[in-house]
């Protein structure tokens, strides 16, 4: 048994624009500013590895999908699934295993040509395809067929999605899926072009070049392997007249220290802060510190060291940090104390609206005395 401290991380930033929603994680707006031509200038903590829905597994090319590619759904501002490519609700089957879909009219990809159900289609069945070794294929699980084609005992296209025509898309699950709407926000659930990604090969995704875009920007500037890129306003996109800004810059900067000059000299919009730097500025006003859906811990390694192998001990270990105290007064950024890996805010009992950290209570709280 692997006991562990555990709190619920804060992002800790220093932000001077103006907050808003654009389409993801790192996600922000200037709609309060009255120049026309808006650029918001960020700092990330590393280099962007692909662009490819597929082959993305890190926060950095899920935060640079977010904002260049759209799919089914997406989060609003509460993170509630609302309809993005999807035209209203989906039907859905008595038994919940059929999801049916109207796509909006008229959607482009970023070269001006039409975006089809078919792109759908294709982008998830590659996706589960074991010839593409997808990073993340295991989201895809849920539909059915999935595992059987991930585990080589069935083809591809017995995949639980059909494109019925242009513009509507059938999608067959495995079991009823509550959070399904939620899931299907994922980049990974994109759409991708059939002709463009097989024209590009194995260099799909590899540059802001060799891939297509269908959401409010799309990727410059990136050679894939440079410590910079760009967003810029894409003008196929559905909903481009409420995306405000039109140029985000992007720059690896992975020392905070860096980043602080950078940004008290005017030069970017945002930093993200780490240790003793956002001790010392969580008090300052445009200090930010909203809580993510990310629980940081410790583990013992029981493994290599002979008296951590005992169990009691251990737990002792556990019982004897104030997880409080950790988080308000060492790490001060923000962070909250949680009593298990699911943090706060990440998902709800569908049938009385819980959170299930609250309902699932603490097991590893502060307790001197039995530590003792």
């Amino acid at each position: 048994m692997k006991k562990a401290t555990f709190f619920a991380a804060a992002l800790f930033i220093l932000g001077g624009c103006t907050a808003g929603e654009a389409n993801g994680e790192d996600s922000v707006s200037g709609a309060g500013e009255t120049n026309s031509e808006q650029t918001l200038h960020l700092s990330v903590k590393s280099e962007l590895p692909t662009i490819d829905p597929a082959l993305s597994q890190d926060t950095i090319s899920f935060t640079a999908l977010n904002q260049v590619m759209e799919g089914l759904y997406r989060l609003d501002t509460q993170e509630n699934p609302i309809p993005a490519l999807a035209e209203g609700e989906p039907k859905i089957s008595e038994d919940q295993l059929t999801y049916t879909f109207t796509l909006k009219p008229e959607l482009k990809w970023s070269d001006g040509s039409e975006l089809t159900a078919h792109d759908f289609e294709f982008g998830w069945k590659r996706i589960v395809d074991p010839a593409t070794a997808a990073n993340y294929s295991f989201v895809m699980t849920d539909i059915k067929n999935a595992s059987t084609i991930l585990a080589g005992e069935a083809e591809v296209d017995s995949l639980g999605i059909e494109a019925l025509s242009d513009s509507e898309l059938e999608i067959t699950l495995e079991k009823p899926v509550e959070n399904f709407l939620k899931l299907i926000t994922k980049p990974t659930f994109s759409p991708q072009k059939e002709t463009f990604v097989t024209a590009e090969g194995s260099g799909f995704g590899t540059s802001s070049d060799s891939a297509l875009y269908n959401g409010p920007f799309v990727l410059k500037d990136w050679d894939g392997t440079g410590l910079s890129w760009t967003y810029e306003k894409n003008n196929q996109y559905w909903d481009q007249e409420n995306v405000a800004l039109t140029t985000v810059t992007n720059q690896v900067i992975k020392e905070t220290s860096t980043g602080l000059n950078l940004y008290n000299n005017g030069q970017i919009d945002l930093v993200t802060l780490t240790g003793e730097f956002a001790q010392q500025y969580n008090q300052d006003p445009e200090f930010m510190a909203p809580l993510t859906a990310k629980s940081v811990y410790l583990e013992l390694d029981h493994v290599n060291n002979p008296a951590l192998k005992n169990k009691s001990l251990r737990e002792a270990l556990a019982s004897a940090i104030s997880r409080e105290e950790l988080t308000e007064s060492i790490i001060a950024n923000g962070s909250k104390p949680i009593g298990g890996l699911v943090t706060s805010g990440l998902v709800e009992d569908p049938q009385t609206g819980e959170d299930f950290r609250e309902t699932a209570g603490s097991y590893l709280d502060y307790d001197p005395e039995t530590a003792a």
